[in-house]
């Protein structure tokens, strides 16, 4: 299941697993009111579902559970693209949260 945040002046950032674990991007711009016009790949190789939030100067902060069940934190801001990955570690069974 995608997660997705919204900035308190409604830019929307939709994150996605696909069918072989890799992260993608979508963002929406309330300025120009459309979406981009392709989601953006984070790589990675992932299971479960993601959480997203949204950080200072309108960033998407996401995280994922690996397949050895270790957390990973990314940020993506639209203009300046994805941060690099962040390792939080763990062996975990469930999948992250963020509020």
């Amino acid at each position: 299941m995608p997660a997705v945040a919204q900035s308190p002046l409604g830019d929307t950032f939709v994150v996605a697993r696909d069918p072989s674990g890799a992260a993608w991007v979508q963002y929406y711009s309330p300025a120009t009111a459309t979406w981009m016009p392709n989601w953006v790949s984070g790589g990675g190789i992932f299971q479960g579902n993601p959480s997203a939030g949204i950080g200072t100067g309108n960033t998407l902060w996401y995280a994922f559970r690996d397949s050895y069940g270790a957390y990973w934190l990314r940020k993506y801001h639209p203009t300046a693209g994805f941060g690099a990955p962040v390792a939080l570690g763990g062996v975990l069974a469930s999948d992250p949260a963020m509020a």
